[in-house]
């Protein structure tokens, strides 16, 4: 059986039934699986619950109405299945921690918790990331020699910075010392739950260079154990894999997060548009305390 396409065509008739009453309870007419059988697929295969999947897509359906018409928010309310004001401003924060009248005034949602509907494509990524393996690796302090400026990843506009970068080592005849280029996010530190992908956040970019002249920045990362993922060629679904990473491997991982910055490290041909090189996220970690009974 093509369990792909199975999911594929639940994802379908939630998207078309989203806001009917009983959605999750209906789907399974159309699924022709056992209930305990088709959780345990989606969830193998989306990273996520069906009930988690249906109330992240009502959710980022429910902002965008918000963010992008000029509903009433009443009507957005009956038109998404609430029969009240009061029960669905109380769904709304609970789930955003913000009321629907500040949120139109102030439409950052966290990207951590919308969620776009799920194409054949992102279904294959999705299962691979919920698969992933990190490798782990401590790193001995470095000083890197560098730029600051602010990026977001939703244009990805690190590139820029990278050129002004090397064409200052090129210009003064500056050596590197090792085969990779790092970005440290100096706005966020250790919280990814800060990050809002659409917002500009203030990062340090270099790697391990000597300046003689002493005009560019430094920044220093610490002796720190860290866990690695690597991507290729996938970078466009970066914010998705930050999500499996701090919301589903720490979960069923032996590590907690460590009081350190989020790094990004790149390979020297790394690039978005030609997808060569690599990248990866360096979470530091450390491992998670027995509690002494």
């Amino acid at each position: 059986m093509d369990y792909q396409q199975t999911v594929l065509s639940a994802i379908d008739y939630i998207e078309n039934n989203m806001f009917e009453e009983n959605v999750y309870h209906h789907l399974f007419d159309h699924i022709f699986l056992s209930k305990y059988h088709f959780h345990r697929i989606f969830y193998t295969m989306t990273n996520e619950t069906i009930a988690d999947y249906i109330r992240k897509r009502k959710f980022t359906i429910i902002a965008k109405k918000l963010k992008f018409t000029n509903e009433k928010i009443i009507d957005i309310a009956f038109a998404c299945g609430y029969n009240s004001h009061e029960s669905f401003t109380r769904a709304f924060k609970k789930y955003f921690s913000i009321s629907p009248s500040e949120f139109r005034k102030n439409p950052n949602e966290n990207k951590l918790l919308v969620m776009d509907c799920i194409d054949k494509r992102k279904l294959s990524n999705i299962y691979f990331q919920s698969n992933y393996v990190p490798y782990f690796e401590s790193i001995d302090q470095l000083t890197l020699t560098g730029i600051r400026g602010t990026v977001d990843l939703m244009t990805v506009n690190v590139q820029s910075y990278w050129s002004q970068l090397l064409e200052y080592f090129s210009d003064n005849c500056i050596q590197p010392n090792g085969d990779y280029l790092y970005m440290i996010w100096e706005s966020v530190g250790c919280d990814p739950r800060k990050i809002d992908f659409s917002e500009q956040q203030n990062v340090f970019i270099g790697g391990v260079f000597y300046d003689a002249k002493k005009k560019m920045d430094q920044s220093l990362i610490s002796n720190q154990a860290y866990a690695c993922f690597r991507l290729t060629q996938t970078f466009e679904y970066l914010h998705d894999l930050y999500s499996y990473i701090y919301f589903s491997w720490f979960k069923k991982s032996d590590m907690i997060l460590d009081d350190n910055y989020i790094i990004e490290r790149y390979s020297k041909d790394f690039s978005f548009e030609q997808k060569t090189g690599f990248m990866e996220i360096l979470v530091p970690i450390k491992k998670q305390q027995m509690s002494r009974k």
